[in-house]
């Protein structure tokens, strides 16, 4: 079950992450102090927005980077949908 990333609003700072219609998370860039913004330096919290989850899933976290914070999503979301049984249509079987 493949990911897709939409932009909110035109800012880059908040994505919706969405499975088919399911918006299953959001990544939202925090607010850096000024000196930390010269610096590059940046964090982004992801949060999925899941009713049922596996035992000791994460359901929030935050990466270092937008690429990062997807990355960690992927990975995740790929062990949510092995535990719920589901197949993945475009996965080599």
């Amino acid at each position: 079950m493949p990911l897709t990333y939409l932009a909110q609003g035109r800012s880059g700072i908040a994505w919706d992450v969405i499975s088919g219609s399911l918006v299953v998370a959001r990544l939202q860039k925090q607010r850096m102090t000024a000196g930390a913004r010269r610096l590059g330096i940046e964090q982004w919290d992801w949060t999925f927005h899941l009713i049922v989850k596996p035992e000791g899933f994460l359901t929030r976290g935050s990466a270092r980077s937008l690429d990062e914070a997807k990355a960690a999503v992927e990975r995740l979301w790929q062990s949510w949908v092995h535990a719920a049984g589901l197949v993945d249509p475009g996965a080599d079987q």
